[in-house]
């Protein structure tokens, strides 16, 4: 089951984390697509998810301020990465 994470003040800013069973190997980074356009969110990159996890990976699966621009979705998504939380297992 994945936990929510805030990275900002907006609440479009969240990352969802899914944990293996186990120590992860590492943790992958899932960001979805749809063109920075507002109808194309994280639900988009759920179902790469399980697959993910179930090889051991801990996933990290990051949502953006969508409609606001590609410099605004570039910054998000590297806050998002700095805000993933510390895990054991390497990175």
């Amino acid at each position: 089951m994945p936990t929510r994470h805030t990275y900002g003040a907006d609440p479009a800013q969240l990352a969802e984390l899914t944990l293996p069973d186990g120590e992860p190997r590492g943790v992958a980074v899932v960001v979805h697509g749809g063109f920075w356009k507002p109808e194309y969110g994280i639900e988009y990159a759920r179902p790469l998810v399980p697959s993910l996890a179930a090889e051991g990976w801990a996933v990290w699966a990051v949502e953006y301020r969508r409609g606001a621009g590609a410099a605004a979705t570039l910054t998000d998504v590297a806050d998002a990465i700095r805000a993933c939380p510390d895990l054991p297992g390497p990175r």
